[in-house]
């Protein structure tokens, strides 16, 4: 065993053990509040019963799942050994958002910067791979976006400018 290993597994171990209450709690209350706007959802879109249905299948079949996979993985070892491995269910978490967002006509950026946040600050995956997860959520997000949206250019220009400073910020 290599000396830097050494000293990167014992780094990646405490924080695993460090973020984990934190993250068990954050998760929690992700899962709760997802529960919670169902009653958003449904108000919302009561006129457009098709997009409400297929909204409330993400946020039930795809993000709520995502969050309890990785509160799950938290009580395995491999949690210990692999943090980085949340990076998937915090991926399709991701993407069940960016798909809430594009298909819901709400382009704003609030939740997938608050994704952002949640990976580099209540999660231990590493730097590197919380900066490879939020580049790719951003790039889909942004994609999909300018491909699927009626607003106008100024206006999804202002959204991607206030998400790209936002993630540079965090």
């Amino acid at each position: 065993h290599k000396p830097l290993q050494s000293l990167e597994d014992a780094f990646v171990m405490r924080n695993a053990c460090r973020y984990l209450q934190l993250l068990r709690v954050c998760a929690w209350l992700l899962v709760a509040a997802n529960v919670a706007f169902l009653a958003y959802d449904v108000l919302r879109f009561r006129d457009d019963r098709k997009t409400m249905v297929i909204l409330i299948v993400i946020r039930f079949c795809v993000i709520i799942p995502a969050t309890m996979l990785m509160i799950a993985f938290t009580y395995s070892q491999r949690y210990m050994e692999h943090p980085n491995w949340l990076v998937v269910p915090c991926f399709l978490f991701g993407m069940g958002m960016v798909a809430y967002s594009v298909i819901g006509d709400d382009p704003g950026y609030g939740t997938l910067a608050l994704m952002i946040v949640f990976c580099y600050s209540f999660t231990p995956i590493s730097f590197f791979v919380a900066s490879g997860l939020s580049c790719t959520l951003i790039a889909t997000f942004v994609t999909l976006l300018f491909y699927f949206s009626d607003k106008p250019r100024e206006e999804l220009y202002t959204v991607v400018g206030m998400l790209l400073l936002f993630w540079v910020a965090v």
